[in-house]
């Protein structure tokens, strides 16, 4: 179950994907920048916006990260491994962690397993780019009562797959098909059903802002 966390460290919500995976949504206003680590400097985009939702995300994820691990948020250090993605550095700890922002949103998501998280706001109706979508999934979407909110929740999931492969969007997302089997995300790649340890795809709202947020936690 949701639940709010606001001490004077984190202000987030909290959305707990299984139980060692919890993801930690925050509005980038909420998360004054930590001091920076040298290699916080050196990751960061040079974008004046883009260097801030950086900033923002990575804060986010060291006041998570040292909540769980019982430390000081300046003790931990995050660092992107060869294919861009977050890792964490210090404390050894083993853990994973996924991390994703939109416009005043963001999210980051920590786990024992591979990890991915994916969050879009909720807008104004669009057109469904189908080109992205797996033959059922644009089935499936014919029929929803609000297309556009089930795409969102689609698209995030699968956004959120591909991080926890570490691969990003190198990959060709009509590989992938996101269906729901009751509250249950089920993936299939290339149409093998991938085995998951956690997963959700949801629209919430936080603050007044309505989102669509999704987890994939990989089985081992």
């Amino acid at each position: 179950m949701a639940r709010l966390l606001h001490t004077r460290k984190l202000e987030s919500l909290v959305i707990p994907a299984s139980d060692d995976a919890d993801v930690f949504v925050a509005l980038a206003a909420d998360q004054p920048p930590l001091v920076p680590s040298a290699r916080d400097l050196l990751d960061a985009p040079r974008e004046s916006l883009a260097r801030e939702a950086f900033f923002a995300r990575r804060s986010l994820a060291r006041r998570a990260l040292a909540q769980r691990l019982q430390c000081a948020p300046d003790d931990v250090t995050i660092l992107r491994d060869g294919d861009g993605a977050p890792v964490t550095s210090s404390p050894s700890c083993g853990l994973h962690v996924s991390l994703s922002s939109r416009g005043d949103l963001i999210a980051a998501a920590i786990a024992s397993n591979p990890v991915g998280v994916d969050i879009e706001p909720v807008c104004a109706p669009f057109e469904i780019p189908a080109n992205v979508l797996h033959p059922g999934e644009r089935a499936a979407l014919a029929a929803a009562p609000q297309p556009h909110e089930g795409f969102l929740t689609i698209w995030t999931a699968k956004e959120a797959y591909l991080k926890a492969l570490r691969t990003g969007l190198a990959r060709e997302p009509v590989d992938i098909e996101v269906n729901f089997a009751g509250p249950e995300l089920v993936v299939r790649d290339r149409g093998a059903r991938v085995a998951l340890a956690a997963g959700f795809a949801h629209i919430l709202t936080y603050k007044r802002h309505e989102f669509a947020l999704a987890c994939v936690v990989l089985a081992q």
